[in-house]
């Protein structure tokens, strides 16, 4: 039996409000609680870095011609944080190459469908939880 947390953070980072609620609304079938929700580089790595999420689900185009790459790596600087990766460019290699770095990570093309955004969420967290924590 896995001992993955009964309800895991998740920040979303979305700058679209629809897809925003939709994905929010998938989390809480699935048992997870959405600690924010944001639409931009910035918002994205204040919310990150104050709210300490399990997982951060993050658009790839934000909104003021923020990009969600740079957002991550940015993030992933200061702290440690599983990132879904959600775009309409899924299998775009000039994508895939940018994210290659990211390890604790995963993709999934938009529209998000609920059975593979459960699948990612299970796979990061139970890697998250096989590494030990930093010294």
């Amino acid at each position: 039996m896995s001992n993955l947390p009964q309800k895991s953070s998740v920040l979303v980072v979305e700058d679209d409000a629809i897809i925003a609620w939709h994905l929010g609304t998938m989390l809480s079938r699935l048992g997870h609680e959405v600690c924010s929700t944001v639409g931009t580089e910035d918002a994205a790595l204040t919310a990150a870095l104050e709210q300490a999420p399990d997982i951060i689900l993050m658009d790839v185009r934000l909104a003021r011609g923020g990009d969600g790459v740079r957002a991550a790596r940015a993030i992933r600087a200061v702290r440690r944080v599983a990132i879904v990766f959600c775009t309409a460019h899924a299998e775009d290699p000039a994508f895939l190459d940018r994210i290659a770095p990211f390890d604790l990570s995963a993709v999934l093309g938009k529209p998000v469908h609920e059975d593979l955004l459960k699948d990612a969420l299970a796979r990061l967290l139970e890697a998250a939880q096989r590494r030990e924590p930093p010294a």
